[in-house]
């Protein structure tokens, strides 16, 4: 495949294995958890494991404790860019400096508390239709690559569906069949909020009820945009801080 036809756990998989195929003696591995799903995850764990033990020196990077794999001889604590504490490992996890490495008061003053209030959140909440997401016999393919096969789907008011299943299985696909960002939601039988898509509806009138958070979506930030601004623009639907009043 094309790695950008790759699922996001698909191109993170390649990418490691791309780095082992160089045989290191020194590995750095920055967050290589991030969209894998449990399976490929345990399975890395014990890799990494493997390849302490064959003497290859390896600096683990993660914002999860329970991500450091047990042959992990050593641990270093960062926060505001300050190291907290170091050490061995379990001198390290067993410290009063673990419970306060998440403890984090920055946005009590926030900066940008005029742009909050500029922001009219309406509650369109009740006016929607009992069944909010309804999918009937979707198919998705890619040339002779079948994604999704004759899926039928909906969501009600009130439910809350978490979608499981290894990388590549299509997950992030049927995500995108929701918001529009797939152009096969328009080949498909598909309402959202009551309307068909393809009947008149503009993708920008469906998202403005959807919040979504994917990991390609630093990708579409070339600029320096601080990460306070990049939430407010969730506001607008927009790449970007923009507001026009």
């Amino acid at each position: 495949q094309k790695i950008d036809h790759l699922s996001n756990g698909e191109a993170k998989k390649f990418l490691i294995d791309r780095a082992l195929k160089k045989h290191p003696i020194f590995l750095i591995l920055d967050e290589p958890f991030e969209g894998l799903d449990q399976s490929s995850k345990l399975s890395f764990i014990k890799n990494i494991g493997q390849l302490m033990k064959s003497g290859i020196q390896i600096i683990l990077i993660t914002h999860q404790i329970t991500n450091i794999p047990p042959s992990a001889s050593h641990i270093l604590l960062l926060k505001n860019g300050q190291i907290i504490d170091q050490g061995e490992k379990n001198k390290i996890l067993n410290s009063e400096n673990i419970k306060e490495l998440y403890k984090d008061n920055s946005f009590d003053n926030n900066p940008r508390k005029d742009v909050i209030d500029q922001v009219s959140i309406s509650n369109n909440y009740n006016n929607l239709p009992k069944i909010l997401i309804k999918m009937e016999n979707i198919t998705v393919r890619y040339g002779k690559k079948i994604i999704l096969n004759n899926l039928s789907w909906q969501m009600k008011k009130g439910e809350n569906w978490a979608i499981v299943g290894p990388n590549g299985i299509g997950k992030s696909t049927f995500l995108k069949l929701i918001t529009g960002e797939n152009p096969q939601a328009y080949a498909n039988k598909i309402t959202i909020f009551g309307k068909k898509k393809g009947t008149g509806e503009t993708l920008w009138e469906i998202k403005k009820y959807i919040g979504e958070i994917f990991p390609e979506t630093q990708l579409n930030y070339l600029k320096n945009i601080n990460s306070f601004d990049v939430i407010l623009s969730g506001f607008f639907d927009s790449v970007g801080l923009y507001y026009y009043p």
